[in-house]
């Protein structure tokens, strides 16, 4: 199987240290919730025009998402691939609400 790409992550967040980690995916809820986990359902779209499925990502786009120094996540941007590498990208402002990991 080939190895996904993460999302792109910037943290910005003095009080949290989360250097040597990627993000993959941001589920919905508590992680000790009991029950079936969902992802995040963001309210930004990605363009289904520049959506380009591959091996390496699934989804034919990645997020990049930042840790503001407020602790709050934004989700700022939407990459899309093409088969000789990295395509186009759409840049947003996204802050996550809710519970989610």
């Amino acid at each position: 199987m080939t190895v996904q790409f993460s999302q792109g992550f910037s943290n910005q967040c003095p009080w949290v240290n989360l250097k040597g980690y990627s993000l993959y995916y941001i589920w919905q809820g508590h992680p000790a919730d009991e029950g079936e986990k969902h992802f995040y359902q963001l309210k930004s779209k990605p363009d289904p025009e520049k959506v380009e499925v591959m091996s390496a990502c699934w989804d034919g786009y990645a997020g990049s998402y930042q840790l503001s120094a407020e602790g709050s996540l934004i989700l700022t941007r939407f990459h899309y691939f093409l088969p000789n590498g990295l395509g186009e990208s759409d840049a947003l402002l996204e802050e996550l609400h809710g519970d989610f990991y």
